[in-house]
């Protein structure tokens, strides 16, 4: 997920810096959010360094953001560890997005434009095509439920719900957790997407925000249970 805003500055060289973090930032998280990096994962700076081919300032940086997004924990002055999360964690993210992301479509639907309208089908169309690429899947259905609220223009409310999709999507990412796309956790995804493609096409700001407050109710009630167990059984890879 690349970052939605970019630091601007006058100073060419800070400006370059900025690029460097914000592309390690990115690749980091990418990692995290799509299972590369498992939950207990170490990062030592040192060794990421020679990764990215970088010194350590963009590095710190870049960690220090993931740090504050609740990807990934201290555990020195030079390492960190990617973190798990914790029942209560778990359910306050869920509870959480269903409170923020019905109201970013309902802020963002009236601005979609026509083009926006079919790109969601052409998304909805590839989530069909029984893709057997979990990455691919999660990516295309993050993009579906997410470009509504970006047209929303809010910023907080953006970034607060890309924070909270990261630190979930990363354990759906995980195959003892959810297995191929096609099984029951995701062929339920399909009237709601049919009932929010007719909502988006009549621009129905009200019954968008319906259909997702109710998508996030059904995942508190089947999605979040399933996931406390895994984690209590710490069955994680």
């Amino acid at each position: 997920m690349a970052a939605l805003y970019q630091q601007l500055s006058d100073d060419d060289s800070a400006v370059r810096a900025a690029s460097i973090g914000d592309r390690i930032t990115d690749r980091l998280r990418d990692a995290i959010v799509f299972a590369e990096l498992l939950p207990g994962t170490r990062l030592k700076q040192e060794d990421l360094a020679r990764k990215f081919g970088t010194s350590r300032v963009p590095l710190r940086e870049a960690m220090r953001q993931l740090a504050a997004e609740g990807l990934i924990e201290w555990v020195s002055n030079r390492s960190a560890v990617v973190r798990s999360l914790e029942k209560g964690e778990l359910r306050e993210l869920f509870e959480l997005a269903g409170i923020l992301e019905p109201r970013g479509t309902y802020f963002g639907v009236p601005h979609l434009t026509d083009e926006d309208v079919a790109t969601l089908h052409r998304l909805n169309a590839r989530l069909l095509e029984g893709q057997t690429d979990v990455r691919s899947w999660y990516e295309t259905n993050l993009r579906f439920h997410l470009l509504p609220i970006l047209r929303s223009g809010q910023r907080n409310t953006i970034e607060m719900v890309i924070a909270i999709r990261s630190n979930l999507n990363r354990f759906f990412m995980i195959p003892s957790f959810f297995g191929d796309p096609g099984d029951r956790w995701h062929r339920y995804h399909q009237p709601e997407h049919r009932a929010l493609l007719d909502a988006f096409a009549r621009r129905d700001a009200g019954a968008a925000r319906e259909i997702v407050a109710a998508d996030w109710r059904q995942a508190c009630a089947e999605w979040l249970p399933h996931l406390e167990r895994k984690l209590e059984r710490k069955t994680l890879g």
